[in-house]
């Protein structure tokens, strides 16, 4: 609940969904924009670089390193 705190992952929708359910201690929302509202009270800043990929290269669709790959990193 720190907004200070930064939370990054790679595909990471069951991740937090998993952290979720154990922090709050209740069953997950049904739709994503529930379960999107929940989490960002319990972790208000969370990135998932592949859906950040996705949006900035279109249907991004492989491994965290073919994206390193890719970048040059």
């Amino acid at each position: 609940m720190n907004k200070d705190v930064h939370w990054y992952g790679f595909h990471t929708d069951h991740d937090f969904a998993y952290l979720l359910k154990l922090l709050a201690g209740q069953p997950i929302a049904n739709s994503e924009k529930q379960f999107l509202s929940d989490l960002s009270l319990i972790i208000p800043n969370f990135y998932d670089i592949k859906v950040i990929a996705d949006q900035t290269f279109g249907m991004f669709r492989s491994s965290l390193a073919n994206l390193s790959e890719k970048l040059g990193v």
